[in-house]
C-alpha cells in the first residue's frame, strides 16, 4: 500500500500515533477520510503542525482515548490540537504527559498549582479544551502541575493519576 493513496485500503485503523515535528497532512490523501474516520486512539506529540491536527479535527470525531505529549520552553507547541479536542465528540481517557519541565519551584497558592511561564498560556487553552469534556472524562492523567482548576471539573471521574515527579515543589505558608 502506498501511502499516498489510502482509497485501496479496507482498512479504518483504530489507532493512531503521531511522532513528533509530523508536518504530512494525512488528511488531504485520497482516501483518508475512510481509514480515519474510526479513529478511538490518538497519541501525538503537541509540537506536530497545527495543520495536520486541524484537518484530523474534520475526519476523527470518535477520539475516546487521547494522549498528549507537551514539550517545555523553547518547543513549538500547537494550538491545533484544541480544535482536535474540540471535535471529538467521546472523549473518555486523556493523558497530558509534560516532559522536561524544568521545574524549580513550583508553588501551591489557594489550591492552584502554576506551571512554567513560558507553557502557562498553552496549558491554560489545553486545559479550558479538555474541560468542554468534563462530563465525559473518566479517566485522567497529568504529569506536570495543572494550570487551571481542570482536576475540580472532571464529574465523572473514576480514575485521577497525578505524577508530578518534581522534587523540588516549594509549598509555600498559609
Amino acid at each position: 500500500m502506498k501511502y499516498t493513496d489510502l482509497r485501496f485500503s479496507l482498512k479504518c485503523f483504530t489507532y493512531l500515533y503521531i511522532p513528533q515535528h509530523f508536518d504530512y497532512q494525512i488528511h488531504l490523501i485520497p482516501g483518508a477520510k475512510h481509514c480515519f474516520s474510526e479513529i478511538i486512539f490518538l497519541s501525538c506529540n503537541i509540537g506536530v503542525n497545527d495543520n495536520v491536527l486541524i484537518g484530523l479535527a474534520g475526519i476523527c470525531q470518535s477520539i475516546k482515548e487521547l494522549e498528549l505529549f507537551v514539550e517545555s520552553k523553547n518547543s513549538k507547541n500547537s494550538y491545533g490540537i484544541t480544535k482536535l479536542i474540540d471535535a471529538s465528540k467521546k472523549l473518555i481517557d486523556v493523558r497530558l504527559l509534560t516532559a522536561n519541565t524544568g521545574l524549580v519551584n513550583v508553588p501551591i497558592i489557594n489550591n492552584i498549582y502554576y506551571v512554567e511561564e513560558s507553557l502557562k498560556p498553552f496549558h491554560i487553552i489545553l486545559e479550558n479544551s479538555l474541560m468542554k469534556h468534563a462530563h465525559t472524562i473518566q479517566y485522567f492523567m497529568i504529569t506536570a502541575p495543572p494550570a487551571t482548576r481542570i482536576l475540580s471539573s472532571l464529574v465523572n471521574l473514576k480514575k485521577l493519576e497525578l505524577r508530578i515527579d518534581n522534587h523540588n515543589i516549594e509549598v509555600l505558608p498559609k
